[in-house]
Parts: structure tokens; C-alpha cells; sequence
């Protein structure tokens, strides 16, 4: 006997499940903190977040990436180096 009820995925439940999905990788928030104060390079990103291997710390800012989190601005003095920031906040709609 199953314990847990399935959750009917209603249009209450979508946005919170997205969020949670998005951001809940375990070094996700880490990276999105570290970020926070202001854009980094892969390696010094990964020399603050103690533990993370280059290889899922690669993933995490792949899917970070992808999913709009953070963007990465090519290095134009040294070639094949890039830094990663978080992007600006949407502005909210002018008159509410």
C-alpha cells in the first residue's frame, strides 16, 4: 500500500514544482549564492564551493545555464575563459 497520496498536478502545484526542480539540485544553490555578490570564473567558483567535483560542478552551471539562472560572458583578453554571473531581475510591470 502506497503511503503517500500522488499529488494531481494542479495549476497551483505546477509553479512551486517547477521552482523546486529548478533549483534543487544540491550545489545549485551554492552556485547561485556564490554568484550573488558578482560574476566568477569556473575555477574560482569552484575553489569556494568545497567538495563539488569539476565534472558535476560543469552539469550544475550546464543546467543552470539552460534554465536562465546564469549566464556566462565570454573573456575577450584570454581566450577560452568565461564568467559567470547571474542575469539581471525582470523588471515588474510599471502602475501595480
Amino acid at each position: 500500500m502506497n503511503r503517500w497520496p500522488a499529488i494531481e498536478m494542479t495549476i497551483e502545484w505546477r509553479r512551486p514544482y517547477a521552482l523546486v526542480r529548478l533549483i534543487g539540485g544540491r550545489w545549485t544553490p551554492g552556485v547561485l549564492g556564490e554568484l550573488a555578490a558578482g560574476g566568477l570564473r569556473f575555477q574560482d567558483l569552484h575553489d569556494v564551493l568545497d567538495g563539488v567535483s569539476h565534472k558535476v560542478l560543469t552539469d550544475t552551471l550546464r543546467r543552470a545555464e539552460c534554465d536562465g539562472l546564469i549566464r556566462r560572458h565570454l573573456d575577450s583578453g584570454r581566450m577560452g575563459t568565461a564568467t559567470l554571473y547571474l542575469p539581471p531581475l525582470p523588471r515588474g510591470r510599471r502602475g501595480r
